[in-house]
């Protein structure tokens, strides 16, 4: 069975598992030359002598590599992530945040801030041991225990999770400050590509109500994704939530007025609702936006009939 490892984080990529791959080519530049006469007839014999003397305490790999080098790297989607904002580096947060330990070991916010990088990278027992240190260090800092209470819940340690957590919420009463890193610990602690892979296999099945709170991890951490809020729509008016649909179907519809799966659930939402014009409209639109589609009379048909505006057959 062929295996992958990211060559950014190193960890290992499922063999189902999402997976990009980089290549980069590395040539030695050159600059266009003017041949004159002298050139032509100047003698090269000392130059040629040279490069090969230069070249006897070389390696062929090494001489290779000076003229030209491919590189393949394999990265799983959070370095893709990182690697699109800053080619050069890999996760530079981790960087930076063991450079102020670096600096200053006791440094508390330095430990919290790369365990939650950690967490963010999927590597939550690297996570953990720093998270504890920020935890010794700074007691009292409410976003170290809720970070440390989603360690816990990744590794499998329930009790241990649940206790953090409660102490995060407590600090939290006693300061009467929310730590604004708790509320995105959840989704950074995540990987959101792997989770919508998760989720969308349920969605094809008809498992609905086991998607949702997958989809929410995704929009949690991205608010703005139309896909998602069009999946969530999908999934809140298949379980009858048609208040929270409609509200995920608007916000995709905002965001993208051509959308044709916000008009299409707009439409069934309303029809549900007892909205008929409104239902239509939207109707109206989607087949606009899509004539060619096939599907979009069958659902809605389905809807007409189910809420007695048609005679079934």
């Amino acid at each position: 069975m062929v295996s992958y490892h990211c060559d950014g984080c190193g960890r290992e990529i499922p063999q189902n598992g999402l997976r990009y791959t980089v290549r980069i080519d590395i040539r030695a530049a050159y600059e266009e030359m003017e041949v004159g006469l002298m050139e032509l007839v100047r003698d090269h014999r000392a130059e040629i002598l040279r490069l090969i003397e230069g070249m006897e305490s070389k390696s062929p790999e090494d001489i290779e590599e000076s003229i030209y080098k491919c590189l393949k790297i394999d990265l799983c989607p959070s370095c893709q992530r990182s690697f699109l904002r800053d080619p050069l580096r890999f996760h530079a947060g981790e960087e930076a945040a063991q450079e102020a330990i670096d600096i200053d070991g006791r440094l508390g916010i330095g430990y919290r801030h790369l365990g939650q990088v950690l967490l963010a990278m999927d590597k939550p027992s690297e996570a953990l041991e720093k998270l504890e240190t920020a935890a010794e260090l700074t007691p009292t800092d409410g976003g170290v225990w809720a970070a440390l209470a989603q360690a816990h819940r990744r590794l499998g340690n329930a009790e241990a999770a649940q206790s953090a957590a409660e102490k995060s919420r407590r600090l939290e009463r006693v300061t009467g400050i929310r730590d604004p890193m708790r509320n995105t610990m959840r989704a950074r602690a995540f990987d959101t590509v792997s989770i919508f892979a998760r989720a969308k296999p349920l969605i094809m099945s008809g498992q609905y109500a086991k998607a949702i709170p997958l989809l929410e991890i995704c929009i949690e951490a991205d608010p703005d994704d139309t896909g998602v809020h069009a999946f969530l729509a999908t999934c809140y008016r298949a379980t009858s939530q048609l208040t929270l649909a409609k509200k995920h179907a608007t916000r995709a519809l905002e965001a993208q007025d051509t959308m044709f799966v916000a008009h299409v659930e707009l439409s069934m939402i309303a029809l549900k609702q007892g909205l008929l014009e409104i239902g239509m409209e939207h109707y109206l639109a989607a087949q606009e936006l899509d004539p060619s589609n096939i599907h979009v009379d069958g659902w809605i048909g389905d809807i007409l009939v189910q809420e007695g505006y048609l005679a079934e057959g």
